[in-house]
């Protein structure tokens, strides 16, 4: 009964999307203005320079409870970020949940050096702005991309359908 009901809301979700979709259009040159405006996010092989909330999760299912109160941290601080306030007000709002979690500013570092995940959350990131909460090697994290230097920038049509597709989602929201 539950996998039914979990593959009905799955194939009820998929319907809905499908219909959104039909109802966005996106002209090649929105995309093509899309592109010019985020043009630092399609920099290969350059550098970056962030700052984190790093919430570290614990290896042992035993420490459950450790885990959740993490996940609310990282809400708790997501939600003050998105407010504007800097990363380090957030560290203080998750800091009353979860002690252990950790500011992390660092130098200038080859994107290419980062884990997957932190590398696709800065990919979609301008110079600035902020990430969610996301999970990544063994934590939980919330970046900030402070500023990129260096790297070659990608040709817009290496990038046009994923951007079209980023387009789409964020006008069927």
């Amino acid at each position: 009964a539950f996998r039914r009901r979990i593959r009905m809301q799955l194939e009820r979700g998929a319907i809905i999307r499908e219909r959104k979709f039909k109802e966005v259009t996106v002209t090649e040159d929105e995309v093509r203005d899309y592109f010019r405006e985020n043009e630092e996010r399609f920099l290969v092989g350059g550098e970056v320079r962030v700052e984190a909330l790093f919430f570290p999760l614990p290896a042992e299912t035993a420490k459950e409870d450790l885990a959740v109160r993490a996940r609310y941290a990282a809400r708790q601080a997501s939600g003050a970020v998105r407010q504007g306030r800097p990363l380090a007000e957030g560290l203080e709002a998750a800091r009353m949940v979860f002690p252990d979690v950790q500011l992390v500013v660092g130098d200038f570092v080859p994107a290419e050096d980062l884990l997957p995940e932190m590398r696709k959350e800065i990919g979609r990131l301008r110079s600035g702005e902020r990430s969610e909460e996301f999970g990544a090697g063994e934590g939980l994290y919330i970046v900030r991309v402070i500023e990129r230097r260096g790297g070659k920038a990608l040709e817009f049509p290496e990038v046009k359908s994923s951007l079209t597709e980023e387009l789409m989602d964020r006008r069927s929201e």
